[in-house]
């Protein structure tokens, strides 16, 4: 009956565990999509900005929208405490596409105005506040396993 008792206690505890990596990689997994989906968003923006305004406007939204993401990101860091640091193996894919659309959005959508209006105050105010919020949430990102 003792052997029983503890093998159900470890299926339960196996199961509880398991239950809960599932809910974070669907959780984290959301986030990371909403995330590569607006970056791209913002990048088409910027890249159909004609001057000096709209370009300031879409890199205040990324700043913005950075904000926003640290603090559906520090959400789920306190739901699932086990993942704060390190981001599950299975969400290599959508981190991958999140890097591509990074990467995409730093070399043509951000760098293009940074050429065209670097110098106009309004990209210069836009710039600061996306630095601002580009270290709050470097601050707090997970560790990718591949780089282990």
């Amino acid at each position: 009956m003792k052997k029983i008792s503890i093998l159900i206690l470890m299926a339960s505890l196996a199961i509880a565990c398991g239950g809960n990596k599932n809910a974070a990689v669907t959780d984290y997994g959301a986030v990371l999509t909403e995330m590569t989906e607006k970056i791209k968003s913002i990048n088409a923006e910027l890249k159909a900005a004609k001057d000096a305004k709209a370009a300031a406007k879409g890199i205040e939204n990324f700043a913005a929208f950075i904000s926003e993401m640290k603090g559906k990101k520090d959400v789920l860091d306190k739901k699932y405490p086990e993942f704060a640091k390190e981001m599950p193996a299975e969400l290599k894919g959508k981190n991958e596409e999140l890097d591509k659309a990074g990467k995409e959005l730093a070399q043509s959508g951000i760098m293009e105005v940074m050429k065209k209006y670097a110098t106009a105050p309004e990209m210069q105010e836009a710039m600061k506040k996306l630095q601002a919020s580009a270290a709050s949430m470097a601050s707090s990102a997970p560790s990718d396993p591949k780089a282990k």
